[in-house]
C-alpha cells in the first residue's frame, strides 16, 4: 500500500515505509478475493484495481505514482470518486510532467512513465533497474503521452486550377501556426516540423505519434482570381476521428475572416477559454489589404530559399506591398529581415547593416511590440555588434509576442550560453523539443548546449547526429569540425 501516507523521511534522511497491513510475502497466495481490491484507489495499479492477483510490480506502479505526486503536486490519475479515479487507472494515459513545469528532464519523465505502463509486463520488473536508469540518467525507450491539447497545423494543400497558389496556402498555413501559438494552454507544433509533411503519404495516427500530438488540422485551398474556397478539418490523432470541419468561401478580402474563424473554431472544438488578451491577438490584422499581405506571402516563400536572387525578389515583393498600403510595421519588418540574410550570407558591408537596422526601427516606431523587429535588432546586436544584453533584452520581447518562433528560440538561447547563464536555456529549450521534434537544429542545439556546459559527450553525440540529418548545414560542419577538435581529430577537422 504505497501512498504518501505511509511512507516517512527521518530527521537522518532515512525512508521508511510505516503501514504493512496489506503486505503480503512473494509466492505466498493472495488474501484478496477475486474481484476485490484492497488499498487506496489513487495509487494502485491496474491489476491491483482490477482485483487481479499483484506482486512487486505493483509497487514499482505505486513507487511511479508517488514520484509523479511528487514532481506535479497532483496524483496522475484522478477523478470526483473511487469509481472515477479506478477508470482513470485502467483506461486514461496520465498527463505529461511537462504540462505541470517544464524543467523536468526528459530521462526522469520517461522513468516514471516507464513505471507507470498498465500492462505489467512491459514496465520495469525490477526496481534495480528504475534506479539503474536515474543514476546513469538514461532514458528508456517508451513514447511519452502527448501533451494535452497538443496540435499539429499540416500544410495546406493548394487544389487551385494550375497549382500556382502555393505560396498562398503556405503562407495560411503558417498564419494559422501563429494564430494558434498564442493560445496560452494549446501546445502547437512549430513551422519547421509541420511541413516536414508536405505532400506527404503518412496517415495521420502516423504523424500524430511522431510528433506525439493529440490533434492534427489539414485543410486545403482553391483559387481562383480573387475567388477563394477553403476546407479545414480537425482530427483526432488517436483514432483518426473528425472532431471539425468546415467549408469557406468567399473573396480574397475575406481571407484575414476566414483564418480568424480557423483559429476561433479549434478553440471552441478543444473547448479552451481564451483570455481578453489572447482574444485581441486572434483578431489582430497586422496587414490588412489582402494584395500588399499577397506580397508579404511571396515575400516570405522567397526569403526561404536563402540565395541573392530570391533575396532580391523578396525585396521587391515587400516594396511593392509598400507602394500599396503605405508604412507597414510587418512590412518594413520584412525589408529588415532580407537585409540581415544578406549579413548572414556574408554580404556585410555598412550600407546593409544600416538598412536592416533602419527598417526594423522604422518597424518599431510603427509598433513597438513587433516580435520580427526585435528579432531583427536582437540578431545585430548579438551578431554584429557583440553585444549580447541588448540582444538578450530585444529576443525576450520578440519570444513574448510570438512564443513558438523557433529562431528566436535559438538565438535567445545562444545568447543566453554566450553570457554563461545555460540554467535559463534548459526550460528554454524543453519546449522547442516539445513544438519542433523534427527540426535537425533541434538536435544540433542540445549540443551546443552541452558544449557551452562543458559535457563534450553529449556535445559530440548530438553534433554528429545534427550533420547526419542534414549534412548540407554550414553550421553543422563548423560545429562538426569543433568536436573533431576536442576528440583530438585535427585533420579530420
Amino acid at each position: 500500500d504505497i501512498k504518501p501516507g505511509n511512507i516517512m523521511i527521518t530527521s537522518d534522511n532515512v525512508v521508511k515505509i510505516l503501514d504493512f497491513g496489506l503486505a503480503k510475502l512473494p509466492d505466498h497466495t493472495a488474501f484478496t478475493r477475486t474481484g476485490t481490491m484492497l488499498g487506496t484507489a489513487a495509487y494502485m495499479s491496474p491489476q491491483q484495481a482490477g482485483g487481479e492477483k499483484v506482486d512487486h510490480r505493483t509497487d514499482i506502479w505505486s513507487l511511479g505514482v508517488l514520484l509523479f505526486e511528487m514532481l506535479s503536486g497532483c496524483p496522475p490519475f484522478q477523478g470526483d470518486n473511487e469509481q472515477a479515479v479506478v477508470y482513470a487507472i485502467l483506461n486514461k494515459d496520465p498527463k505529461p510532467l511537462t504540462s505541470f513545469r517544464k524543467d523536468v528532464p526528459e530521462y526522469i519523465e520517461k522513468v516514471i512513465h516507464k513505471a507507470l505502463v498498465k500492462d505489467a509486463g512491459k514496465r520495469y520488473q525490477h526496481v534495480e533497474e528504475l534506479i539503474k536508469d536515474l543514476r546513469a540518467k538514461s532514458a528508456p525507450d517508451i513514447d511519452l503521452p502527448a501533451p494535452e491539447n497538443s496540435i499539429v497545423v499540416l500544410p495546406f494543400k493548394d487544389f487551385s486550377e494550375k497549382r500556382e497558389n502555393e505560396y498562398f496556402s503556405d503562407g495560411l498555413t503558417e498564419e494559422i501556426i501563429t494564430d494558434l501559438s498564442k493560445v496560452k494552454n494549446l501546445l502547437v507544433i512549430s513551422r519547421g516540423s509541420a511541413m516536414t509533411f508536405k505532400d506527404t503519404d503518412k496517415k495521420i495516427k502516423e504523424i500524430g505519434k511522431e510528433l506525439n500530438v493529440q490533434y492534427a488540422l489539414e485543410g486545403s485551398v482553391r483559387k481562383s482570381g480573387d475567388k477563394l474556397r477553403i476546407h479545414a478539418q480537425l482530427i483526432s490523432t488517436e483514432n483518426d476521428t473528425h472532431i471539425w470541419a468546415e467549408k469557406f468561401s468567399g473573396t480574397l478580402e475575406d481571407v484575414f475572416d476566414i483564418q480568424e474563424n480557423v483559429s476561433r473554431s479549434i478553440v471552441d472544438a478543444l473547448q479552451l477559454k481564451l483570455s481578453p488578451e489572447e482574444e485581441k491577438e486572434l483578431a489582430k490584422r497586422p496587414i490588412k489589404n489582402i494584395h500588399a499581405y499577397e506580397c508579404y506571402l511571396r515575400a516570405r516563400q522567397e526569403i526561404l530559399l536563402w540565395t541573392p536572387d530570391a533575396l532580391e525578389r523578396a525585396l521587391h515583393y515587400l516594396q511593392n506591398g509598400l507602394d500599396i498600403i503605405g508604412e507597414n510595421a510587418y512590412l518594413y519588418a520584412g525589408l529588415g529581415y532580407v537585409y540581415f540574410q544578406y549579413i548572414k550570407l556574408g554580404m556585410d558591408d555598412q550600407v546593409i547593416i544600416e538598412n536592416a537596422e533602419k527598417y526594423a526601427e522604422k518597424a518599431l516606431a510603427l509598433d513597438p511590440e513587433c516580435s520580427d523587429a526585435h528579432l531583427i535588432i536582437g540578431c545585430l546586436s548579438s551578431f554584429v555588434y557583440g553585444d549580447q544584453k541588448s540582444a538578450i533584452k530585444h529576443f525576450r520581447r520578440a519570444l513574448s509576442n510570438n512564443p513558438n518562433e523557433f529562431h528566436i528560440i535559438l538565438w535567445l538561447g545562444q545568447g543566453l550560453c554566450l553570457v554563461g547563464r545555460t540554467k535559463e536555456v534548459h526550460s528554454l529549450w524543453k519546449n522547442v523539443v516539445l513544438t519542433d521534434p523534427l527540426n535537425p537544429v533541434t538536435r544540433g542545439a542540445s549540443g551546443v548546449l552541452g558544449f557551452y556546459e562543458g559535457r563534450n559527450e553529449l556535445f559530440t553525440e548530438s553534433i554528429y547526429e545534427w550533420l547526419r540529418l542534414d549534412p548540407q548545414n554550414v553550421s553543422a560542419i563548423q560545429w562538426y569540425s569543433l568536436a573533431l577538435v576536442y576528440e583530438g581529430r585535427l585533420e579530420e577537422a
